[in-house]
């Protein structure tokens, strides 16, 4: 294998660490969650408008949920909001990201190789010759075959 080749997975290989780590989805969840031994680090708190605000080191007490937002604390009625969110690890969607990547380069790469490695073709583009034309063409010189 050619020392490119070598660098080349090198890349692909980091490029498919980063994106095993990049597919999450977002989810609605209970208020209960909040009040769990392990607490999720960060809920979205959808308020009526549609807005959301982004809760760090969230807790529930009662029917309020308290957290940081921008480093300030702020707290929140349950009865005052639609709902939270929170962001969860996609496994099979960080598999697919990760395999699709992952055939796209080996094919780039194959396609690559091919192309470099082919021998090049003196007369690409050009016809064969015919005797007898009475308009000049472009023609193969004598011994070679016209792609």
């Amino acid at each position: 294998m050619a020392h490119w080749h070598l660098c080349r997975v090198k890349e692909l290989g980091a490029g498919l660490l980063l994106a095993l780590s990049a597919c999450h989805t977002v989810r609605p969840v209970q208020p209960e969650l909040l009040a769990s031994p392990s607490p999720p680090p960060q809920v979205w708190v959808i308020l009526p408008d549609h807005s959301t605000v982004t809760l760090s080191s969230p807790h529930l007490s009662g029917d309020t949920v308290s957290g940081l937002v921008n480093g300030i604390g702020e707290h929140f009625a349950l009865t005052e909001i639609k709902g939270l969110s929170v962001q969860r690890p996609a496994p099979l969607r960080t598999l697919s990201l990760a395999t699709g990547i992952w055939l796209a380069s080996i094919g780039a790469l194959g396609l690559l190789e091919h192309v470099m490695t082919r021998p090049a073709n003196p007369c690409f583009g050009y016809g064969s010759c015919q005797l007898g034309l009475t308009e000049p063409t472009r023609c193969c010189p004598a011994g070679l075959t016209p792609s």
